[in-house]
């Protein structure tokens, strides 16, 4: 059983040790073909529950996962291919595009960023900041805890200068540039106030 995307990581079961014990009582009380069979299916019901398992602790382990996270977790079964070339083999999988999100959440060796993954295509990711997305841009987390739809491509748009006509009454311009964090200058998009308007006072 094994994962289809190498960079994700990949394991390998043999069940033949248990299957085989039963071989010969098995055989004597029907046949080779029934045999096969029951043994395809013993590696289809395997394969399925590790799929199962691994969508329930997506579940428990990820606060709030979507339904295309959980999905992910596939299987693919044995019978068909089996009873053609008599190979018991069956494979339990994550699909691509949920390997790449759901590989920084697994195994404690140090990940890669391969081309096409989550992220900004440097060697640094940029994380929301809510509270600071709430005062300048009205920005809350939607129900998975995510930037809510195209808010990312709207915030590329204005730190380029690029505003709609209408804009949003409060919501503050947006420029990207680096910013002393601890002792390090990293990456990030900067918000700043409006211009308004102060009443003139005594002092002028």
């Amino acid at each position: 059983m094994a994962p289809r995307r190498p960079s994700f990581g990949s394991f390998v079961t043999d069940l033949s040790a248990a299957i085989a014990a039963w071989e010969e009582q098995y055989v004597s009380e029907a046949s080779y073909a029934q045999y096969r069979r029951a043994s395809a299916w013993v590696v289809d019901q395997s394969v399925k529950a590790v799929t199962m398992d691994m969508r329930g602790a997506t579940n428990t382990q990820f606060r709030d996962p979507t339904p295309w996270m959980v999905d992910g977790w596939q299987y693919r079964r044995s019978l068909a291919k089996g009873r053609a070339a008599g190979i018991v083999e069956a494979e339990a999988y994550v699909r691509d595009d949920q390997s790449t999100v759901l590989k920084y959440a697994m195994g404690d060796q140090r990940n890669v960023r391969l081309p096409g993954d989550v992220g900004l295509a440097q060697d640094r990711i940029l994380l929301p900041h809510w509270r600071n997305l709430l005062l300048t841009q009205g920005i809350r987390p939607n129900a998975s805890h995510d930037l809510p739809g195209s808010t990312m491509a709207r915030i590329l748009r204005n730190a380029s200068g690029q505003y709609a006509e209408r804009s949003v009454p409060g919501r503050w311009g947006v420029f990207r540039g680096e910013i002393r964090v601890g002792g390090s200058r990293l990456m990030g998009y900067i918000a700043r106030p409006p211009m308004v308007r102060k009443p003139v006072s005594d002092a002028g």
